[in-house]
């Protein structure tokens, strides 16, 4: 979670429990971009792993 989310967490936290459902929300975006990253690194590591494919089938050959 990037400073500004945490600090904004905290504070909300320090409210205390009327800030229950804005917390929830905050912890469900960052879980949502975290998804996001993870799909982009699934992505990433397809790729390299089509690569280095390349490379054993050149090098078995």
């Amino acid at each position: 979670m990037p400073l500004d989310g945490i600090k904004q967490y905290a504070e909300l936290r320090h409210q205390g429990d009327t800030t229950l459902l804005e917390r929830k929300q905050l912890l469900e975006q960052h879980r949502r971009q975290i998804e996001k990253e993870i799909e982009k690194q699934k992505r990433h590591l397809s790729a390299l792993d089509a690569k280095i494919h390349v490379y054993e089938l050149k090098i078995d050959a």
